[in-house]
This record gives C-alpha cells, structure tokens and sequence, in this order.
C-alpha cells in the first residue's frame, strides 16, 4: 500500500492497518490458513511477554521458543517467524548488553511507538473489564503500576498508548483511573498527547473538561484550534464557529481576538500550523469536510489586527 484509506484517523487505526498488511503478507508467503491467525498470536504473545517483562526486549532465544509454539519452524529459516517479521521491518534484532549473559541478540519491534501500542493493546485486553475499567488500575491491579510512580516514567510510551487507546475503546479518560487523587505529571502529559493521536470522535465534553483541570484554562483555546480541522471532533471549527458568532463583538475580542493575538507572540502555535499547512498544502486535493473546516477556521483569525502579521514578522 502507498497510503492509507481516506477517512482513516487515529493512530490506533493506523497501526492496525499496518500491522494487518503484513501479517496478511506473511500469511499469503508461508501459505498459512489464514482462520488461524497465527501471525496475530505470534505478535500479541510477544507483546504479553514484553508486558509480563516490563521490557521492550526480548532475548532471540525467548523469541523462537513463543514463535514455534505456533508455529514450528524446525529452524527452517523460510518457516521461521522471527525471520519473516525482521524481513518485513516490523521486528528488528539488536546486540545488547545482558548482565549475566554480556553481549547477546534481543528483539524489539522495529517502530518505537507502534511498540507502545502494541503492548498497550494487550494491556487492555488482558486486564481491561469493559463493565468496570477502573478495576484494573485500582491499588492492587494488574495496571496500577503503570499509573503510579514504580513504572509510569519507565514505560512513559505504553503509558500515552493507553491514554489513547482507553478512550477510544471504552470511553474513559485514563486520568479519571487513577486512583490515587491528582495524577503525576507522566500522567497528565501523555492525556495532553494523546488529544491528537486519538481517533477524534473520541474527543468528549469530558476531555476538555480535563484539559481544563490539569492542563489549565489557558489551554483550551490551544486545544481547539489544534482539533479546529478535525471533522469527526464534536469540538472542531464548527464548533468554534457556533460559538463565536453568537457573542456581541465586545465579548468576542475579549474571549478570541485578543487572545489569539497574545497566543501567536511565539510564532510557534496552533495558528500558525494551520496558516503554514494552508500555504503549503492549500492547493492540493484535501478532504472536502477538512477544506471547509480550515477554511471556517482562518476566517475566524481576520478578526485580529495587524498584531497577528507583526508578531509573526
């Protein structure tokens, strides 16, 4: 494939897609029954081990045991599924340093963050309750190191996967888990990232609300202009503009105008990501729902002065 499918959003739905095209592949290569999905079990046993491990790598050894527990390559390189998914980029082998074995080969999934997903999902999987989420990020879950202090630095990126994926899959923010009072800052940046690596008709009155309480007011204006071009947010230009135009214009400069321009002093904010993408990308074929909510959006900033071009200059 050279792109992806239109309409596609998310990067859980990115990373499914991709991981799908190449287990179809090894699939079709090996002539493997295909109702078996044996190189779906072989990636999410490695992931469990990975999650069981608390580590994104695993010794080769380890590898070919899981591996030929599905399928037995009788060290036949061309039946082998270690080989197979290194050939196709999604595994890769280093040499690490091993305490007590000094120099030996490790594996690791080739892209960091399609690694933090992956083992987020199987998280999920194994230990998310779809009737009581919460339960496994409670004092004595399976999940609650990974919101307190003993692993949420150390696995930071399974963590953000988790911020998005738990939204996107049961509706629950994973700040709102934590069961320990005010979440740690690990916490409150991976929700912050994952307001755009989520698939955007996951983004709720609650995550602003959220956005509100750990991010602070001042970055809600931000947010939205960061989500203004999504078509599947409930909160994008639309929105804005409903918003903006039912306020007399005294307010409007008071809750817009000005701050935008005071927003823009740095050169490096959300509204000037859209006005670049727009000079850049503007005359190229985009999707007609995401044109008009750019263009809603820019016309919103001719509200300003000249203080939106000097500040830029």
């Amino acid at each position: 494939e050279r792109e992806f499918p239109r309409g596609m959003t998310g990067v859980t739905a990115i990373f499914s897609f991709y991981s799908e095209a190449i287990q179809r592949f090894v699939e079709n290569r090996l002539s493997l029954e295909t109702r078996r999905r044996i190189v779906k079990r072989a990636v999410d046993a490695l992931a469990q081990a990975m999650a069981e491990n608390k580590n994104e790598y695993l010794l080769v050894e380890q590898v070919h045991v899981l591996f030929d527990d599905i399928l037995p390559s009788l060290a036949n390189r061309e039946r082998d599924l270690l080989t197979q998914l290194e050939s196709e980029g999604m595994l890769t082998v280093e040499v690490t340093e091993d305490r007590d074995k000094g120099q030996t080969e490790a594996v690791r999934f080739t892209f960091q963050r399609f690694s933090d997903h992956v083992i987020a999902s199987r998280l999920i999987d194994l230990h998310v309750d779809a009737a009581n989420p919460a339960a496994a990020f409670m004092a004595n879950g399976p999940l609650h190191p990974y919101v307190a202090e003993s692993l949420v630095w150390k696995m930071a990126g399974v963590v953000e996967a988790l911020a998005v994926q738990l939204p996107e899959r049961f509706g629950v923010e994973l700040p709102d888990l934590v069961p320990d009072g005010y979440p740690p800052y690990e916490i409150v940046e991976a929700f912050r990232d994952s307001l755009l690596w989520r698939a955007q008709q996951h983004f709720t009155k609650r995550t602003i609300e959220l956005v509100s309480e750990l991010l602070g007011e001042e970055e809600i204006l931000p947010t939205l202009l960061h989500v203004a071009t999504e078509p599947d947010n409930l909160f994008n230009g639309l929105h804005l503009h409903a918003r903006l135009a039912a306020l007399p214009m005294p307010e409007r400069d008071a809750q817009w105008s000005i701050p935008i321009a005071v927003l823009d002093t740095d050169g490096h904010s959300p509204i000037w990501t859209l006005i670049d993408w727009a000079w850049s990308n503007g005359f190229d074929v985009i999707e007609d729902r995401r044109a008009e909510l750019a263009g809603i959006t820019l016309c919103w900033f001719l509200t300003t002065t000249c203080l939106l071009y000097t500040s830029r200059r």
